[in-house]
């Protein structure tokens, strides 16, 4: 491609990103400017990174208008503000879809390497599961440590066996599938069996079996939660039904 070609089809990006940028206003979402971080973040931080983003995510697929599909969620697209708040950056893939209508296929694919949605990539069907699918890539990052692709191995094929084991191996499995920086007394096992439980629904290869946005918002609250006990929601492989004590407790948070 021509460098002046190229430089025009750059400067298109910039525009339509910050169009987009200016429609969004919403505390999980960069307005412009953000800062990445290379500090090590214990448990209880990267379970508020994850319901950061969720946060983000939620607001985009159901309340930004248009609704939109990110098509690009992954750690390097992460930022965090002075209190370390994380905030969702780089809307320069994004694409507007309908709730409620089929999603209409691109012949132009996009998304990274490791964490885009297998699904879209046979379809070309750009719909919020697409970002979900993603957002569950990330959720194993913040649990592991590890990079999405390492060592030429994605991180979902290196977690495998996790995902896929007998539900009685996972106490045993599952504190190896922990970041070693990550200290046992920061987590309890059944929290960590509840974040595992998320992050593999939402891998589903049936998007339609993937929970939304504001059922990965409810059960890690609920997981976060010292009030709230595991027996109030039930998250199984591709499906997951709150109870409604937990409908009604999310349902006022996102309210607010």
């Amino acid at each position: 491609m021509p460098m002046q070609q190229q430089q025009a089809t750059l400067e298109k990006e910039f525009w339509v990103e910050l169009r987009t940028i200016s429609r969004l206003h919403h505390g999980n979402l960069v307005a412009l400017l953000g800062a990445a971080v290379a500090t090590f973040l214990d448990w209880k931080a990267r379970i508020r990174v994850a319901i950061d983003v969720a946060q983000g995510l939620e607001y985009l697929h159901r309340h930004a208008h248009p609704t939109l599909v990110h098509r690009d969620i992954k750690s390097s697209n992460i930022l965090f503000d002075d209190d370390m708040q994380a905030k969702i950056a780089d809307f320069g893939l994004s694409k507007a879809f309908i709730l409620g209508h089929d999603p209409i296929a691109s012949h132009r694919l996009r998304g990274t390497a490791g964490y885009v949605d297998p699904h879209y990539l046979r379809t070309g069907q750009a719909m919020d599961k697409n970002d979900i699918y993603s957002y569950g890539v990330l959720l194993l990052e913040l649990i592991t440590g590890r990079r999405a692709i390492q060592k030429k191995l994605s991180l979902v094929t290196w977690c495998k066996e996790f995902l896929t084991s007998d539900q009685s191996l996972l106490p045993v499995l599952l504190p190896r599938m922990v970041d070693r920086g990550i200290l046992p007394a920061e987590y309890s096992q059944e929290q960590l069996q509840n974040v595992v439980k998320v992050a593999r629904a939402c891998l589903d290869d049936n998007p339609e079996r993937r929970p939304s946005m504001k059922e990965v918002l409810i059960a890690l609250y609920n997981s976060e939660s010292k009030d709230i006990s595991s027996s109030d929601f039930s998250f199984e492989v591709g499906y997951y039904s709150p109870s409604p004590l937990l409908q009604r407790t999310m349902l006022l948070l996102l309210r607010q």
